[in-house]
């Protein structure tokens, strides 16, 4: 399997842990009886902690440094925004059922996730310890 395919692989790994723990800290929030919005943040920022430590490490097998997490949070926007923007063009302009609508937005910002912390965050540079590892990028 080329090396972009099993980087992509282990990112799917990643992405669902970090959904587990960002749905599991919303609904450990919302047991405690923390309402409204601070619930789906705290869960969405856990999740993000989650997912950049370890996309770094089990993904890309790079260092988790502080500037490489604003990188990764600044992608996630990118991502945040392919994801409304594809649910509400399903559903308001191709009349898609919600739960369709909201997997085609799920899975735009997965690839568009992937594909930012693939060629700007975690970029290999030519001579690192991951490109020499991994060979050519694909």
């Amino acid at each position: 399997m080329p090396p972009a395919a099993r980087r992509l692989m282990r990112y799917l790994v990643t992405g669902g842990t970090a959904a587990v723990v960002g749905l599991g800290g919303f609904g450990l929030l919302r047991w405690l009886q923390l309402a409204g919005i601070p619930a789906p943040t705290c869960g969405f920022l856990a999740a993000t902690v989650v997912n950049f430590l370890l996309s770094a490490r089990f993904v890309f097998r790079m260092d988790a440094t502080w500037s490489r997490y604003g990188s990764f949070l600044a992608g996630t926007l990118g991502g945040l925004t392919a994801n409304v923007s594809v649910t509400a063009i399903c559903m308001g302009r191709l009349t898609l059922p919600w739960a369709a609508a909201k997997t085609l937005g799920i899975a735009a910002a997965f690839f568009l996730n992937f594909w930012i912390h693939s060629n700007f965050v975690f970029r290999n540079r030519v001579g690192s310890r991951v490109a020499r590892a991994e060979g050519p990028r694909s």
